[in-house]
């Protein structure tokens, strides 16, 4: 991937963890990643919102914030600052924003490996990373994981896989969010060989099922399932 792209968001993480003060937790917020490919060289975007980057908002950080970027980078507008605007209305206030010149291709693999990655380790924060240009607009999340209820239990759901957006253009946004439907619990009969071993109690299969990315806010836009993941989870007790 992209180095440049990579210092902005660690000079980013350095500048907010060295104005934190005494505080460890970070609060909540987003973290957006957003390519231009219609421009040549192309462009990358870095903005932060939320309360977990507030201290880089701070005048003498944002001065010394610019210093360090144009030491290594480019710094130019952003080729769509409506996406900023977006945002800004989802998460809050810009904290952080900074575009730049890239002198190499688009590594789109790469890039979502490292921010996957960044989104473990900083799982408060959500990580939109967009790919942009003026026919359309490639969008991936990484949140943090989700728990669902179901038949009594808590059901941990990773929305990564269900982030990528490939139907989305600029005038039809679609939703990133897992929207999860239970289905029926089938009930299961010990086998003799298992009732022999001294297994005893009830054994069912509960179901659930997941589509990604929802398309409920586009009812007569023609959609058709691309791939199928069948996972089970086993719960005792």
């Amino acid at each position: 991937m992209s180095t440049k792209l990579r210092q902005v968001i660690r000079l980013l993480m350095v500048l907010n963890r060295s104005n934190r003060g005494k505080a460890r937790a970070l609060g909540n917020g987003g973290l957006l990643v957003l390519l231009s490919t219609e421009l040549t060289p192309p462009t990358h975007t870095v903005a932060a919102a939320g309360p977990w980057c507030s201290k880089v908002a701070k005048k003498n950080i944002k001065k010394e914030a610019v210093d360090r970027l144009s030491s290594f980078v480019s710094l130019c507008n952003c080729p769509y600052p409506e996406e900023l605007c977006k945002f800004s209305d989802h998460f809050g206030p810009l904290r952080f924003a900074h575009s730049f010149q890239v002198d190499q291709d688009c590594q789109q693999l790469e890039i979502e490996r490292f921010l996957h990655r960044f989104s473990l380790v900083h799982a408060q924060i959500t990580v939109i990373f967009k790919i942009r240009n003026k026919e359309q607009t490639h969008q991936q999340v990484f949140s943090a994981k989700s728990t669902h209820s179901m038949v009594g239990r808590a059901i941990a759901m990773d929305s990564t896989a269900f982030g990528q957006t490939l139907f989305s253009v600029r005038s039809l946004p679609s939703c990133s969010r897992m929207h999860p439907v239970s289905g029926e619990t089938l009930p299961l009969l010990l086998s003799s060989e298992a009732v022999e071993a001294g297994v005893c109690g009830e054994v069912s299969i509960a179901t659930m099922a997941v589509l990604g990315p929802c398309m409920k806010q586009y009812p007569n836009w023609p959609t058709r399932i691309s791939h199928i993941c069948i996972s089970f989870t086993v719960q005792r007790g």
